[in-house]
């Protein structure tokens, strides 16, 4: 397989753009498949229905991300500092092997206490427990169908890796389609059919990896394992907790149809997470390759300069044509939930840009650093919401979610700086962000009319500000790549 340190920084720039078109949109489009069912759900269901399908749906991404517990971090950390063969399907192999056993160790007492679980989560006097066991058996497949695309990935195995990814997906959509076709489905098919497909392609995947999985039990690297593990298992649990805890307090402080609200607005927000997941996909086994590469850091650098660039363009469409796309991908009932759009794309893009600014954690292998952001993040986020929400309306709850990612990247970032310098320009990628959110405060609080009569200004806006990045940002940067060609 190609590897990139073998390359000039403009090949580094073109491997990582493509990478990112194959693994990154395949990853992207898998996660984000509620852009293809979204439409089905709000319009099929009602507006209480679709936020409690959202919840379950969080809770499921919650439990994954935490039985798993930053093995997927493990593993990419340590692959490429073996040589052998031998020596990466081990690691491979003793990590399945720490996932298996957490998940046959918390998914019982899980199950068990399933009923207690709904009444806390809920706060409904509906008990959901029957619906709260079919998220639970939907976690181990997630677990598997995650490790497959994380191991198929590392070795550049595109064609494997789309049929994982995109077949899981695919298979739910037209699963929903054909039961919203033939019969009108409630919630609990809703989870029925992505317990299928998720199974049936949980099997896929360890069949495509089965000789990269080895019974003998060895446990050679377990120790080296579980210690990077444990700081990226708080870390993942503390990212997915965000989003589950916004619904909780959603569930104290507002009602159900607020909750749907609110799972239709975070969902048009969610669509930031296109490019973001597409170049992070590639990212990772990207930068963890290119360590000890001589012109690591300006390889780093250059890229966190051009991704800034593209994410801001992103981030101000969807300011800008945030209640668009609510009516097209919702309907006009769900028009009051553009007031957290705005807050919640702001802090899924301050958390990406963390995510590049922070790799010097990563890179010193001191990954429990990462943890004071997240922690500090959500305290600031919890006491915003608790001082806020009785006495405002429920876009304080995204309003907090973006307070607690920002902390957390600004947080993260100086960490990163402090451990393992790397030669970035925080302040171009922190200002891109500060003039986007400008425009998008104008824009939701001041209600301007001549934006709605005219939307082609908002074209225009987009337009505009692109030029500004070229000719501020990107053209020195090109201009660079090529004299070093």
């Amino acid at each position: 397989m190609l590897n990139p340190t073998q390359l000039n920084l403009k090949g580094k720039l073109k491997f990582l753009l493509k990478d990112s078109f194959v693994y990154g949109f395949a990853n992207a489009f898998t996660k984000l498949a509620f852009l293809l069912v979204f439409p089905l759900l709000t319009r099929f269901f009602s507006v209480e229905e679709f936020g409690l399908i959202d919840t379950l749906t969080v809770l499921s991404f919650f439990l994954i991300n935490t039985l798993t517990f930053g093995q997927d971090s493990a593993v990419i950390r340590f692959f490429y500092d073996h040589e052998k063969d031998e020596e990466k399907k081990q690691t491979i192999s003793e990590s399945f092997t720490i996932l298996a056993i957490g998940v046959a160790t918390f998914i019982p007492v899980l199950l068990l206490f399933s009923s207690q679980l709904s009444d806390y989560y809920f706060r409904s006097d509906s008990n959901y427990s029957e619906l709260v066991k079919l998220v639970l058996y939907q976690v181990p497949l997630g677990i598997v169908i995650n490790f497959v695309a994380n191991v198929l990935r590392l070795q550049f195995k595109k064609k494997q890796f789309l049929i994982v990814t995109l077949g899981s997906t695919m298979s739910y959509i037209i699963g929903l389609l054909i039961a919203i076709t033939l019969f009108a489905p409630t919630v609990y098919n809703v989870l029925q059919i992505m317990l299928f497909s998720r199974g049936v392609f949980a099997i896929v995947g360890i069949i495509l990896i089965k000789n990269w999985l080895d019974i003998s039990f060895k446990f050679k690297y377990l120790k080296q394992l579980l210690v990077y593990a444990i700081p990226y298992g708080i870390i993942c649990t503390a990212d997915s907790f965000l989003p589950t805890l916004d619904r909780y307090f959603i569930g104290v402080f507002f009602t159900p149809h607020h909750l749907g609200l609110y799972a239709a607005g975070y969902k048009v927000a969610l669509l930031i997470q296109l490019p973001i997941q597409a170049f992070q996909a590639a990212w990772v086994p990207f930068y963890t390759s290119m360590i000890k590469a001589r012109d690591s850091s300006e390889t780093y650098r250059s890229v966190a300069i051009f991704f800034t660039c593209i994410l801001t363009v992103a981030v101000l469409t969807i300011i800008l044509f945030g209640n668009d796309f609510l009516t097209i991908l919702a309907s006009s009932k769900y028009a009051s939930a553009e007031i957290i759009i705005l807050p919640i794309v702001l802090g899924l893009a301050f958390k990406s840009i963390g995510s590049v600014f922070s790799i010097g954690i990563d890179i010193s292998k001191k990954s429990y650093l990462k943890i004071y952001g997240y922690i500090i993040g959500i305290l600031f986020s919890v006491l915003f919401v608790n001082q806020t929400a009785n006495n405002s309306g429920f876009w304080v709850i995204s309003v907090g979610f973006m307070i607690g990612l920002l902390i957390n990247t600004v947080l993260t970032s100086i960490l990163s700086h402090r451990v393992h310098k790397i030669d970035f320009n925080y302040w171009k990628s922190f200002y891109l962000m500060i003039i986007v959110m400008i425009i998008g405060f104008i824009m939701q609080f001041q209600n301007i009319i001549l934006f709605q009569e005219f939307p082609i200004l908002k074209v225009l806006i987009i337009v505009f500000y692109m030029i500004f990045i070229w000719t501020t940002q990107l053209k020195s940067e090109i201009d660079k790549m090529n004299s070093k060609s």
